[in-house]
């Protein structure tokens, strides 16, 4: 099974700067697409989370972006309860 969910979001970002005019504080509007994997019996074996406008900010302020984030399980095992055998 897989689940995405999509979220709109809106940022309100003010920044202050000793010694220099205030600044009006300034609107962002960003959406965020989270998807999610499910296994019988395991659970959680993949999630993905991306913030594309995150992203572009993070790139005019000269950082890294985060780019996409992907979790995954690549190994597991499942056993049988004693009480089940």
């Amino acid at each position: 099974m897989i689940i995405e969910y999509q979220t709109d979001e809106t940022v309100q970002v003010t920044i202050s700067v000793p010694g220099a005019p205030q600044q009006e504080p300034e609107e962002r509007k960003a959406t965020t697409v989270t998807t999610i994997w499910l296994a019988p019996n395991v659970g959680i074996v993949k999630f993905s989370h991306e913030h594309p406008e995150s992203d572009a900010a993070k790139e005019e302020l000269g950082l890294e972006p985060d780019g996409e984030r992907t979790l995954e399980l690549t190994s597991y095992e499942i056993k049988v309860s004693p009480s089940e055998e």
